[in-house]
């Protein structure tokens, strides 16, 4: 941490003049959590998706899939 100084006023401080703390500049670095990222990716973009269709050769799970979408197509 360092501390970030300036004079009070306008213009050029007077020679006995001393400045004054205004903050602080925090020196950081990002660390990459790995194992937390690869948590948070298994978990997203899960759903359920329920059918009336209990006859797998009927429709399929990738058939399923497609109907499902196809419904949020503009005609």
């Amino acid at each position: 941490m360092e501390e970030v100084t300036q004079h009070s006023g306008q213009g050029r401080p007077k020679k006995d003049t001393k400045p004054t703390v205004i903050g602080y500049k925090l020196r950081t670095q990002l660390v990459t959590n790995e194992s937390r990222i690869a948590l948070l990716r298994s978990q997203q973009g899960r759903f359920i998706l329920a059918t009336n269709q209990l006859d797998n050769n009927a429709l399929s799970d990738q058939e399923m899939l497609q109907e499902y979408k196809d419904q949020h197509k503009t005609e």
